[in-house]
């Protein structure tokens, strides 16, 4: 097909399109008009506004629904923000309260804790004033001043038996080799230092935890601090009676008082 051919083609094709054109343009035409004339009756002019007029009353509906439901919606959030403000208030009013209340049981604690050390304190004082105790330095005075023991003898036993060149020879080292070697029972040791009666003067409720010197009846004397006894002292010595060169004693003239 040349080029003339095409072209007679294409127009007898588009002849023939125009003509269905035009026949689909009447048909529509006449579809248009009567649809005017149609929506001109009477009847249909009602049907429309009944319909506009039950959508605007439920568009009027539907926006005092949606009122009464946005207002009924806040009272209910607002009720429920209140219930949830009471609970945390309460909340937090509680743990105020109990934090509180541990504080001072806390404190009382800490209080009674402190007033039981100071009464285990107390009564482990009480515990050693009650009891009567007698230190290793008073027991060698003892051996030393009452039974005549050798103490010097003794610390140079000690010094003996050691495998140092240490000299010095403690008081409870004199006691602790006597003991171990049989020589003296400390228990027997200690009721022969202080007599019953004494034992219970010093241990008295008058004179517990005071300290003093106490005198036994064989002359020696216990200084004794805090209930324990410290100190074995040897008898006192007997003043001198007054008298002439002789030894007698003399008889004082009375003396003349002033006037």
């Amino acid at each position: 097909m040349n080029r003339s051919e095409y072209i007679e083609y294409e127009l007898e094709e588009n002849v023939k399109k125009r003509e269905k054109l035009k026949l689909e343009y009447q048909e529509k035409d006449k579809e248009y008009h009567d649809a005017i004339n149609e929506s001109e009756d009477s009847n249909i002019e009602a049907d429309i506004e009944e319909k506009k007029q039950f959508l605007l009353t439920l568009q009027e509906k539907h926006r005092k629904e949606t009122a009464e439901l946005k207002e009924r919606h806040r009272l209910e959030r607002e009720g429920a923000q209140w219930d949830y403000n009471e609970v945390k208030t309460r909340k937090s009013s509680l743990v105020a309260h109990i934090k509180s209340e541990r504080f001072l049981i806390q404190k009382e604690l800490t209080e009674t804790k402190n007033r039981n050390a100071e009464l285990n304190k107390e009564r482990n004082k009480l515990r050693k004033l009650n009891q009567l105790n007698i230190t290793s330095h008073a027991i060698v005075q003892y051996l030393d001043r009452a039974k005549g023991e050798n103490i010097k003898n003794i610390k140079k036993e000690i010094i003996d038996l050691r495998e140092d060149d240490d000299k010095d020879v403690q008081d409870h080292q004199i006691i602790d080799f006597l003991v171990e070697s049989g020589r003296i029972d400390r228990e027997e040791v200690e009721k022969e230092i202080v007599p019953e009666r004494i034992k219970k003067t010093i241990l008295s409720d008058e004179l517990l935890g005071t300290n003093g010197t106490f005198k036994r009846r064989d002359g020696f004397r216990l200084v004794v601090k805090n209930s324990t006894i410290i100190t074995f002292l040897p008898k006192e010595s007997k003043p001198r009676k007054k008298g002439n060169f002789y030894g007698k004693r003399v008889k004082r003239k009375p003396r003349k008082m002033k006037l």
